[in-house]
């Protein structure tokens, strides 16, 4: 497998040119969508009131959900999103921008930091040049850019699903600083589950990754992995408890937030489809590295183990996910563009191995690396730029794209 040598002062600069381009084109507002979203709205409200009654206050802005979500047709973001909303907060009081933009900042921050994060992750199960390449492509994606210019708590899930997954890979690899990732692990899993009340997909993935552990030799599974991958969670349950204000006004909140769902237009008629409908979304939003991915997926075999555990994740999280009804968007799959990314590299490295002179390898790598990394350009610029996309659904990438003629309401 071609590769760039470990270090040299031509990746050294290559790396530091992608990492300013993807924080400038996630900073940069270049977006014609200017408006308030829906979503956005709401965690707005719950930052400036938290700001003002205080973080002690929590209950009460829990309360104050329930009884509008009572009275409202359509189904609410529920301010459990803990994370988002007190980070938010947090970034409001200390920088003194507005509600809005401080949720904005931290989406943002959450994306350039899964970039960063990221090309760490591949490097460490991989080598400098396959990071390399990792970080052309994921600087562009389109997914990640978008979700970088919204106030949405997705950015933030990709974040830690991504720490999480990180930090599990050197636990079973017997890191020397395992206590150290321990932790990281443990407290990644209680960050997932204070942002958003679909942490059972990403968790469930985690959870298949400790059980197939052994059978596909990724590493030791011993009590202490165990224990945080049972406990963690539950301690996130229990803050999120005392954010609410009790069990019972939790069990309100997501009860509620279900029965609205399910009676929400939008939801009805945007969120729905069969269970290939993330497929298709990212497809259409990302076609090149998708199918690059799926090749990748079929290359696979137990030496590959970072691709295998990458795919394990991404099978076992999709499956629930897919079957969720009224509740599918493209943004909750936003945590599969890290794996997603990496096994659309395998194919490429793998072509890349066709010259016999080793300079055209290298050649060959970046003439891919770079066709593809403006497909995503592209497809940004197509879906949100000429298009004013707020959320990508079905239809909106569609029209977005050409395919059919006319924006559905």
């Amino acid at each position: 497998m071609p590769r760039f040598p470990a270090i040299t002062p031509a990746a050294a600069v290559a790396f530091v040119l992608l990492i300013l381009t993807g924080i400038a084109l996630r900073v940069s507002f270049s977006e014609p969508f200017k408006g308030v979203g829906f979503d956005e709205g709401y965690y707005a409200r719950y930052v400036d009131q938290v700001s003002r009654q205080g973080w002690w206050n929590y209950p009460a802005l829990v309360q104050g959900y329930l009884n509008e979500q009572k009275d409202s047709a359509n189904g609410l973001p529920t301010p459990t999103r803990v994370t988002l909303v007190l980070g938010a907060s947090a970034w409001h009081l200390v920088f003194g921008t507005t509600a809005l933009e401080s949720v904005r900042a931290v989406s943002c921050t959450a994306s350039i930091l899964t970039l960063l994060a990221a090309t760490v992750f591949v490097w460490r199960v991989r080598t400098v040049g396959f990071a390399l390449a990792f970080l052309a492509l994921f600087t562009f994606s389109p997914t990640q850019l978008y979700m970088a210019h919204r106030a949405l708590a997705d950015s933030f899930m990709c974040l830690v699903v991504l720490i999480a997954l990180w930090s599990l890979w050197e636990i079973l690899a017997r890191s020397p600083r395992l206590w150290i990732w321990r932790m990281v692990f443990g407290l990644s899993l209680v960050l997932i589950v204070l942002t958003k009340e679909n942490a059972a997909f990403p968790y469930l993935g985690i959870v298949a990754l400790v059980a197939a552990a052994r059978w596909f030799k990724f590493g030791r599974v011993d009590t202490p992995l165990v224990l945080v991958t049972v406990l963690a969670p539950l301690l996130g349950v229990l803050v999120i408890c005392l954010c609410a204000g009790g069990w019972s006004t939790l069990v309100d909140v997501y009860t509620l937030d279900v029965a609205k769902t399910y009676g929400t237009p939008y939801a009805l008629a945007a969120e729905d489809g069969p269970w290939f409908r993330y497929i298709v979304d990212h497809l259409l939003a990302n076609p090149i590295v998708v199918m690059l991915a799926i090749g990748g997926a079929l290359y696979l075999t137990r030496e590959e183990k970072p691709g295998l555990y990458l795919l394990i994740f991404v099978v076992a999280s999709y499956l629930p996910m897919c079957n969720v009804p009224h509740g599918m968007n493209l943004r909750y799959g936003t945590i599969w563009d890290v794996p997603l990314t990496y096994l659309a590299l395998l194919p490429i490295f793998r072509w890349a191995q066709w010259p016999g002179i080793e300079s055209l390898r290298r050649l060959l790598l970046i003439v891919i690396l770079s066709a593809v990394a403006l497909s995503e350009i592209q497809n940004y610029v197509a879906i949100f730029v000429d298009n004013a996309i707020y959320d990508p659904v079905t239809a909106y990438l569609m029209q977005a794209l050409k395919m059919i003629t006319a924006r559905p309401q």
